[in-house]
């Protein structure tokens, strides 16, 4: 982490070492931490959609559907034909379709 923590010093505007080591947070099961940060590299670059699915995902480990879905959604607004985005929004529908 100390690595990415690093580059993002030199470059801090590239929203990529934000994604890169925010999944190394999520991986280590900073789920919270990891989710503030996904949101600090898309207030950077809001076009990079990687790290959309990315906060989606790090949602879902913090039991929030509701925002996985919102950013799923969203991913699709940027790029409607992104298959992990329409992937992951049909088991978030999946899941919350079970559970009522």
């Amino acid at each position: 982490m100390a690595d990415y923590s690093e580059s993002i010093k030199v470059q801090p505007n590239e929203v990529a070492y934000y994604n890169r080591g925010n999944i190394y947070l999520y991986n280590e099961g900073l789920f919270n931490e990891a989710v503030s940060d996904f949101k600090e590299g898309i207030k950077i670059n809001p076009n990079y959609i990687d790290i959309y699915l990315s906060l989606a995902t790090a949602y879902m480990s913090v039991g929030n559907t509701d925002g996985a879905m919102l950013i799923c959604k969203k991913t699709l607004e940027i790029n409607p034909n992104h298959k992990k985005a329409q992937e992951l929004l049909a088991e978030l529908n999946k899941k919350i379709n079970h559970n009522k």
